[in-house]
């Protein structure tokens, strides 16, 4: 996404410098961009997999763009280009499976050469609703396992709305093409989240673990290493003792030897030295403190340089609640869906995502799960 934001941003900063002075004299301005009511368009669909759910699946996602429409009753200076997705994968196996709805804004500028209000071909200004699925609502921690499920951290919380938790988006910045925000909001049953906090203990025996894993598939590609070199190298002596039969390789084969167990003693040294900090607080750390929730600064798995709190930015560690999975509805039922949107901060944009925030009815988009 924030490629494409870029790309959007230099296309839109580059056009708009060379149309200013033609704009002006044809009173083409920013009030005429607000001015243009603007429409929604269906384009094509990526990846709807055909199969007894794909039906049911569109007649679903078609509801809930009626709903985010209904939510920019006043549209003005943009256009809404919508489409369905059946990409991602499964929380659970055969569980509920994921789709998407997704809707790129794509603001309007006056252009020189038709004197008129026409949209740009880019845009980052978008809205996803990811049905039984996190998405973008949670980042993965790579290799953290715990029963069998992968570990995620939350989003940063960047307050409410409407009543439910609002989380920051991946991408809010300033940069000398713009600036970007985007928020994400997930609905779930009323007082269930289909995700659990992971204790500071599971956390760190997580961590552990993962690094103890690591520490043996890298003694284990060493070893590979070496014994397929040493096999290289006897072949090589070999041809050569054909050549110089009197020649003695006793002393490389001791550096050799030397090199590798060096090798092995600096590896093992690493990974004892990442792994001793989480080790150490683990039998150091009451047992009250073992059960609140771990947060930490980032997804980086590879690690451990202490606990973080929420006032310093911090992000609770979670894994999936299989307890909130109903495997007794039929696939295609949304049982959880997360809600995310990202907006440029330029006019059209600004007046789209107040009225979003204002106007969508988190409550009413609840009554719709599970049927």
């Amino acid at each position: 996404m924030k490629f494409r934001f870029n790309i959007y941003s230099i296309f839109i900063f580059f056009s708009l410098s060379l149309a200013r002075i033609s704009l002006a004299q044809h009173g083409c301005d920013i009030d005429s961009i607000m001015r243009y009511k603007g429409f929604w368009k269906k384009v094509s669909d990526d990846l709807m997999r055909p199969g007894p759910y794909q039906a049911k699946v569109i007649n679903r996602i078609d509801k809930f763009q009626k709903i985010l429409k209904d939510a920019y009753p006043d549209q003005r200076g943009t256009e809404a280009h919508w489409s369905r997705n059946m990409a991602g994968y499964a929380v659970l196996k055969n569980g509920p499976i994921p789709y998407e709805l997704t809707v790129g804004l794509f603001v309007c500028y006056c252009s020189a050469e038709t004197k008129k209000v026409e949209p740009f071909d880019e845009t980052g200004t978008w809205v996803y609703i990811y049905f039984n699925q996190f998405n973008w609502f949670m980042d993965k921690m790579e290799d953290l396992i715990i029963e069998n499920n992968p570990v995620y951290l939350l989003r940063k919380r960047a307050g409410d709305l409407n009543g439910f938790p609002l989380y920051e988006g991946v991408y809010n910045e300033t940069t000398n093409l713009g600036t970007q925000y985007s928020r994400t909001v997930l609905i779930s049953r009323s007082g269930q989240v289909p995700y659990i906090p992971v204790t500071k203990k599971e956390y760190l025996k997580a961590f552990v673990e993962h690094m103890e894993r690591e520490k043996a598939k890298s003694l284990q590609e060493l070893n590979h290493s070496w014994e397929y070199n040493s096999k290289e190298d006897k072949e090589k002596q070999k041809r050569i003792k054909e050549i110089l039969p009197n020649t003695n390789f006793d002393s490389l084969e001791k550096v050799d030897k030397e090199e590798f167990s060096k090798s092995i003693k600096n590896s093992n040294q690493e990974f004892d030295e990442l792994i001793k900090p989480a080790k150490e607080l683990l039998l150091s750390m009451r047992e009250e403190e073992g059960e609140s929730p771990a947060l930490l600064y980032n997804e980086y798995s590879g690690e451990f340089k202490g606990f973080a709190t929420e006032g310093r930015g911090g992000r609770m560690a979670v894994r999936l609640n299989k307890d909130y999975i109903n495997m007794g509805l039929m696939k295609d039922v949304p049982q959880f869906l997360v809600i995310y949107w990202s907006w440029d901060v330029l006019k059209p944009t600004s007046y789209w995502r107040d009225q979003l925030e204002k106007n969508l009815d988190f409550n009413t988009i609840r009554q719709l799960l599970d049927k």
